[in-house]
């Protein structure tokens, strides 16, 4: 009886912490949804480019949040993307293909790129498979 016990308030516990890890995700999900619809609009309104504290406000994050977004963003696009800070400390993010069209275009190809790219070591050993194969 003692051990049907411990076992209905895991099974309790359990449904609990997939409700939450579910909510969470849900959570993330539209925050990074948001994110990238305000990252879309600055930059077009911006010409290709977007002030922190503007970020911030229109996503009502945390500065922590919206720094973290865009540097993530300047990362990804390392060589279009420089960081500058002006006289009155405010950062900024300027993306040289300002274009939105060609923006969008860039964001979907490095999207794809990371969710689709194989790394060099699997590459070599499905080469290595394809060639026994062939040979046999």
């Amino acid at each position: 009886h003692f051990i049907s016990i411990f076992f209905l308030l895991g099974i309790g516990l359990s449904l609990i912490s997939l409700q939450l890890i579910s909510w969470l995700n849900r959570k993330n999900k539209k925050e990074k949804e948001k994110f990238s619809k305000v990252f879309q609009e600055i930059l077009n309104q911006g010409k290709g480019e977007i002030n922190l504290t503007l970020f911030m406000r229109r996503t009502n994050s945390s500065l922590v949040k919206a720094k973290k977004y865009l540097d993530l963003q300047a990362t990804e696009f390392k060589g279009i993307c420089s960081v500058y800070v002006n006289q009155r400390g405010s950062i900024y993010y300027q993306f040289k293909t300002f274009n939105s069209l060609e923006l969008s275009k860039k964001i979907q190809s490095q999207r794809l790129k990371k969710y689709t790219s194989v790394p060099s070591a699997a590459r070599g050993s499905t080469e290595q498979a394809n060639k026994e194969e062939s040979a046999a």
